[in-house]
């Protein structure tokens, strides 16, 4: 599908406003965890703040969280994004979830996105596109979010005609085995206009194998009225939920490794990208090197040699060690080693468990003559402008993680 640079995205012009609904009524029984499944972090974030931030990049008119249970855990980061939030007691389905929020939204006169709380990468690309789509000259009633992940598993399925007009929408337990065979799944997101939303959801039953009311039966029913609805696609990535602990780390890897990408095509040269971790604020600066030493407390040669390539290359204003879990005399052998070939400008040290590490720390001042920054294992590191900021071009990092 055709996407939108974020600059665009959240600078667009609309003929009509928008509410954003999102969903964060599960339960979220998988996580086993006493925290909501929305307030678990993605690159030390909340999933729902994600997810708020990226929606306030369009300037929606209205923000609304469904939660069920813990209602009292996610209050204070919606109000504090500016949201409202309604309760659904009893959890009967995705369109009965949604129309918890009639109330809030009587009288709205604009465009709705429903969104999920544990669902935090999708781009404003893609919520911009729903609603660009929605406000087409052929006006359909609703406008889906379809993706073909490489294993479709229990998703709904969408059959839809190569325009993208749904031809029917249908839950995975009342699919047909040919209907499973179509690899084109439902995200769930929706765009739909408030007038249109609310009236169709007052239709939607719960005759299906279980029971509950269906967000996609939206669709059908403004087909037997005439109206026709439209699919878009989006990339697997973006669509990506969290109901477990194994699903949080795979949104987590996904979230760094384009990180990692947005950071190298920014001008930050990651010498073992798969070493790097970010925070969601972290910012670094072009022309600086992030160099690993993980887990080599003897510098080899070749080692040396492609860092000594990688500095002629990117020619960066600053350059820091990071000397992680080591010993005080490790530290210093590290440290020495490297200075012998490549100059480098401060380090930064993590404590290890036991050990203050002062001593340690003041050794490899002693030797390098560079000054030092020393942190606990896991410490977010405030503003590393600390090592010559005379010459920092930009804020080099903010709050990241070492």
């Amino acid at each position: 599908m055709a996407r939108l640079s974020c600059h665009a995205a959240a600078h667009m012009t609309r003929a009509r406003p928008f509410a954003a609904i999102i969903l964060a009524a599960g339960k979220g029984t998988r996580m086993k965890s006493d925290v909501h499944k929305v307030l678990h972090p993605i690159a030390g974030r909340a999933m729902l703040d994600h997810l708020l931030g990226i929606v306030d990049t369009l300037a929606p008119a209205r923000k609304i969280v469904v939660v069920g249970a813990g209602r009292e855990q996610v209050q204070a980061l919606v109000e504090a994004r500016g949201g409202e939030l309604v309760v659904q007691d009893r959890q009967l389905g995705t369109a009965h979830a949604v129309r918890q929020a009639e109330a809030n939204l009587a009288g709205f006169e604009g465009d709705v996105l429903i969104l999920y709380g544990d669902v935090p990468l999708i781009e404003a690309e893609t919520m911009a596109h729903m609603l660009t789509r929605l406000n087409a000259p052929d006006s359909p009633a609703a406008v889906v979010v379809g993706f073909r992940p490489a294993d479709p598993q229990a998703y709904g399925r969408i059959l839809a005609a190569p325009d993208g007009t749904i031809e029917k929408m249908v839950e995975y337990k009342d699919a047909t085995p040919q209907e499973r065979a179509v690899d084109l799944c439902n995200s769930g997101l929706m765009a739909a206009r408030a007038e249109d939303l609310f009236a169709l959801l007052a239709r939607v039953g719960n005759d299906n194998a279980a029971g509950e009311y269906y967000l996609p039966d939206v669709v059908m029913l403004a087909g037997r009225d005439g109206r026709k609805s439209a699919v878009i696609e989006a990339e697997p990535w973006e669509m990506a939920g969290v109901n477990s602990r194994a699903e949080l780390a795979l949104v987590e890897a996904e979230w760094q490794r384009r990180r990692r990408l947005e950071a190298m095509a920014d001008g930050v040269t990651l010498v073992a990208p798969d070493t790097v971790w970010f925070a969601h604020d972290t910012r670094i600066g072009r022309d600086t090197v992030i160099l690993d030493t993980a887990g080599r407390l003897h510098v080899d040669e070749e080692l040396m040699q492609e860092l000594e390539r990688v500095r002629d290359e990117a020619k960066p204003a600053n350059v820091l060690l990071v000397v992680d879990a080591m010993t005080g005399q490790e530290a210093v052998n590290v440290a020495l080693a490297f200075q012998e070939r490549i100059a480098f400008d401060g380090v930064v040290m993590t404590k290890l468990d036991g050990d203050a590490r002062g001593g340690a720390a003041l050794s490899v001042k002693a030797v390098t003559g560079r000054p030092i920054k020393l942190i606990s294992v896991g410490e977010k590191l405030d503003q590393l402008e600390y090592f010559h900021p005379d010459r920092m071009a930009s804020r080099i990092l903010g709050m990241g993680d070492v």
